[in-house]
């Protein structure tokens, strides 16, 4: 294997989705392509494996992990049988971070044999000494939930972790991983196996997004019992999770030489949930001019088009939007709505967005387009709506304000600065959109029917919009950031 000068450490996106990160990842791999990449692509299994892009040619090679294939599927060899006296000291060590991952990572990773990249997953998870290790530590940690739903909780919570300590960690000069969690595990076992730097971007906070999810996810295991019951093991369970997902924040914050964020809140956040400030850096999101900017708008007065532009997913909240298209269509019968974005991620949280259309009587003005290509999209609308309830600096809204399409965003993230400007030159450009409260339908339809009943004033903002992206968030600034970022630490290796 040939040894790439970045190894870009990926959940569940580039190069399998389109938009968001990995259009982000895509083009800054385009643009720095005097440097070489390796993709190390964190994924469930095989068959989400379908590339949405081709990478370019100066990526070098991919390395796919399948979180949740069959566990039977690794090594038959036995664990040591220190290997879980280890677990259990790194369960008792709880919120000492440093501590954690010195046992995880100079004792308990090295422990674990290796055959052909496998390990005794059956075994670690199935086995009669993992039992007893487990039965060990619930006794001694006392969580608030009957014991059978904390042991399905561990395994379901801990199959992925001991698939990603399977993974061989390509040989690379530098190690960026663009998340905490899942890939910031991947990348602080890199760093500490190979000695090499690690970056770490987030573009939304991680482990914030994922606290989110779990509070209202329905898939986190609770076996059906009385009313009472369910609700404290079910608070307890989600508990578990959240946890974890803290810890690999902590620990992938800690592991990180720096890291780059999107915009000041996100950096305050950052810090409160265990990231260093020494290490902390801001780099905006950008927009190709070129792409966003070529076209010119082709509404249709006779009948306004209102768009939302993301993954169908619960953290897009795309339910919230279809009750506020129920609540524009009342005001204005002519208008049409799209979500322009893959339905295929989460497709129970798609039926229900299905099913929520049917309902509210929307079927025959609000269309899924599935994947497709959003610069065809972004001319005809009136209006670009954002509902999600959390965002780092979301690129559907610098790549809507480009095109010159007034927005209509929850507060989260950026999303403020972005429609009304961070400096005083910036907010000399007047407001690109109308900001509303996360959950809001009512607060969303009253602004999205706002700016269509006053076609002047959507026009204002749309050009603001625009002149603010060329002016504050041109990707060949943003790039040229990433590239210093690179040679710095690139000048570190020897």
């Amino acid at each position: 294997m040939t040894t790439a000068d970045v190894c870009l450490i990926l959940e569940g996106t580039y190069p399998y989705v389109r938009g968001g990160v990995a259009e982000w990842a895509h083009l800054l791999i385009e643009r720095l392509s005097h440097l070489t990449f390796h993709l190390w692509c964190i994924v469930p299994d095989e068959k989400f494996c379908q590339r949405a892009y081709q990478p370019p040619p100066n990526v070098t090679g991919v390395t796919n992990v399948y979180l949740f294939s069959d566990p039977t599927a690794g090594s038959r060899e036995p664990a040591p049988a220190g290997v879980y006296d280890l677990a259990k000291r790194f369960h008792d060590l709880k919120s000492d971070v440093p501590g954690r991952m010195r046992v995880l990572w100079d004792e308990l990773a090295p422990a674990l044999p290796r055959t052909g990249g496998a390990l005794p997953v059956d075994e670690l998870l199935f086995g009669e000494r993992a039992y007893q290790m487990l039965v060990d530590v619930y006794t001694r940690n006392g969580p608030d939930l009957p014991f059978i739903d904390y042991f399905y909780t561990y395994l379901f919570s801990h199959f992925p972790l001991y698939k990603l300590l399977a993974s061989p960690v390509p040989e690379c000069r530098l190690y960026h991983a663009i998340a905490t969690g899942y890939a910031g595990f991947l990348g602080s076992r890199a760093r500490r196996q190979t000695g090499r730097p690690l970056l770490l971007t987030e573009h939304g906070i991680y482990t914030n997004e994922r606290m989110v999810e779990i509070i209202l996810a329905d898939w986190v295991y609770s076996p059906v019992r009385n009313r009472i019951e369910i609700g404290a093991a079910e608070a307890s369970l989600k508990k578990v999770w959240i946890d974890l997902f803290d810890f690999l924040g902590r620990m992938t914050y800690e592991a990180s030489d720096r890291i780059t964020t999107l915009f000041g809140g996100n950096r305050d956040l950052q810090i409160r949930m265990g990231a260093p400030a020494e290490k902390m850096q801001v780099i905006a999101n950008g927009v190709d001019l070129e792409r966003f900017q070529a076209g010119a708008r082709a509404t249709d007065p006779a009948q306004p088009l209102v768009g939302l532009v993301g993954r169908v997913v619960a953290i897009k909240d795309v339910r919230t939007f279809v009750r506020a298209c129920r609540s524009v269509a009342d005001r204005r019968p002519d208008a049409r709505f799209v979500v322009i974005g893959p339905t295929d991620q989460e497709p129970a949280y798609h039926r229900k967005c299905l099913d929520q259309r049917r309902l509210l009587g929307l079927d025959d003005v609000l269309t899924f387009t599935g994947p497709a290509k959003v610069t065809e999209w972004y001319p005809r609308l009136d209006v670009l709506a954002l509902t999600s309830v959390s965002e780092g600096l979301p690129l559907t809204v610098l790549e809507g304000a480009a095109c010159g399409v007034p927005l209509v965003c929850t507060r989260v993230g950026a999303c403020e600065e972005l429609l009304n400007g961070r400096t005083p030159e910036d907010r000399a450009l007047g407001p690109s959109g109308l900001v509303t409260d996360v959950g809001d339908h009512r607060g969303i339809g009253r602004a999205i029917a706002s700016l269509l009943a006053d076609p002047a004033r959507a026009r204002a903002m749309g050009e603001a919009g625009r002149q603010r992206v060329q002016r504050f968030y041109d990707l060949s600034v943003i790039t040229a950031e990433y590239r210093r970022l690179y040679e710095e630490w690139l000048g570190r290796v020897h």
